[in-house]
């Protein structure tokens, strides 16, 4: 007998807080690292933070969206797909383990132990995907709980002087090796092998299509932030972070709701037309939060700032508001990724991603080069974003109507034509 699944309110809720859970235990434990550190060390451990990072989005596009677009499936399909895809992201994490011990020598344990935790944050992530396709979100909301809850201790031994780096690493390991595995019993769910070579054979353009979309996202980031350290100064990067890294909770709530529209939709098999405006209200909320919160911080005082950012409080400030209006032009993006995704149309998603890529690229590096300061790029990044979400809306052309295809499923033929 399959499980009762929760109604759909509790479902949107849970699914949300989930990620909230998730995202904030992954930046706390990386504050966590900072404060027991050296700057040097910290320097190498959060640079292999940062690339597990990057590959657990990456496994989000490639493994988690397929999974999404499985919601209106029986809870025994959900439950084989999630099998497979919870042993790619063994593989994917063995790989990782392999190549963070390789080049994280100079390390030593720490290097080692992040190299562990790599597998074991994948599967935990898949498993999360499995729980919101099936309705039952719920269940990795309370294990990211439990993860989040043992993260914040770990910040405060952290902040008592009571532990090391390595105790930090293996400490939060432990923890995900926990939720990870208490989501699995409860699914039943376990790394399949008969069959995986099938089920990576069907349907694998859409997978590495939208695994190529998520890691866009992320070197879309990395370079505009190495732009402004080669052609302004650190201190223009640390501006442009420190903005984004201030309104870091609105994103994460953004990701939150992609996750929900896309399985609900696919569960009630909405019609496109529902689909777009359903993704631009949630968004048009998103926009409005970004346009309070950043009238809330730009009025902070510098005291209370500086617990925020520190030293870069200031200048994250000064490019603040610009950085909101390009919020809102990324909330329209993101809507029309939404509906894209919503619709297994993963060519035009990789299409309109590299678009937006070009663009943001292209008037960042303009404003970079006639303006030599932060706020030029910021502008620059609010222009571009603007006109790729315009060029987008004029070519999909979201609000028309269309028929739904019967399937959306990665493995079947369910593009949804312009």
């Amino acid at each position: 007998m399959a499980p009762a699944k929760l109604g759909r309110r509790a479902r949107v809720f849970s699914a949300t807080i989930d990620q909230g859970f998730s995202s904030a235990s992954n930046g706390i434990f990386t504050f966590a690292v900072a404060v027991v550190s050296t700057t040097e060390e910290f320097g190498g451990i959060v640079l292999m933070i940062t690339a597990l990072i990057a590959i657990l989005v990456t496994q989000r596009g490639a493994l988690g969206t397929p999974l999404l677009l499985k919601s209106d499936q029986t809870t025994e399909r959900v439950r084989r797909e999630g099998s497979f895809a919870v042993s790619a992201g063994l593989a994917i994490g063995c790989a990782a383990l392999a190549v963070m011990v390789l080049f994280g020598r100079a390390l030593g344990l720490p290097a080692l132990l992040l190299g562990v935790a790599a597998p074991i944050v994948l599967c935990q992530d898949v498993l999360r995907y499995v729980t919101i396709a099936e309705g039952r979100p719920h269940i990795a909301a309370i294990w990211d709980g439990v993860w989040f809850l043992g993260t914040v201790l770990l910040i405060v031994t952290a902040w008592l002087n009571m532990s090391t780096v390595s105790w930090l690493i293996g400490g939060w390991a432990s923890l995900g090796l926990i939720a990870a595995v208490g989501i699995a019993t409860d699914l039943r769910v376990r790394p399949r092998i008969t069959g995986l070579r099938r089920w990576a054979t069907a349907g694998w353009q859409h997978r590495i299509r939208y695994g190529v979309d998520a890691g866009l996202e992320q070197t879309t980031v990395f370079l505009v932030l190495a732009m402004a350290a080669a052609l302004v100064s650190a201190t223009a990067t640390a501006a442009l972070r420190g903005a984004t890294v201030l309104l870091s909770p609105i994103a994460i709530l953004a990701s939150a709701l992609q996750l929900v529209v896309i399985s609900e939709s696919t569960r009630d098999s909405a019609p496109p037309r529902t689909v777009w405006f359903a993704s631009l209200r949630l968004l048009g909320g998103i926009a409005a939060l970004a346009v309070i919160g950043g009238v809330v911080l730009c009025s902070l005082s510098d005291s209370v700032g500086a617990y925020l950012l520190g030293e870069s409080f200031e200048p994250a400030r000064q490019v603040l508001p610009i950085v909101v209006i390009e919020y809102c032009a990324t909330a329209v993006a993101f809507a029309l990724g939404v509906f894209l995704r919503t619709f297994n149309r993963s060519s035009a998603v990789v299409r309109f991603k590299v678009v937006s890529m070009t663009a943001t690229l292209s008037t960042s590096c303009c404003g970079a080069l006639l303006f030599r300061s932060a706020t030029g790029i910021a502008v620059g990044l609010a222009v571009g974003t603007i006109l790729a979400s315009s060029l987008g809306l004029a070519y999909f052309a979201p609000w028309e109507a269309r028929k739904r295809t019967s399937s959306v499923d990665v493995a079947a033929v369910a593009e949804v034509t312009k």
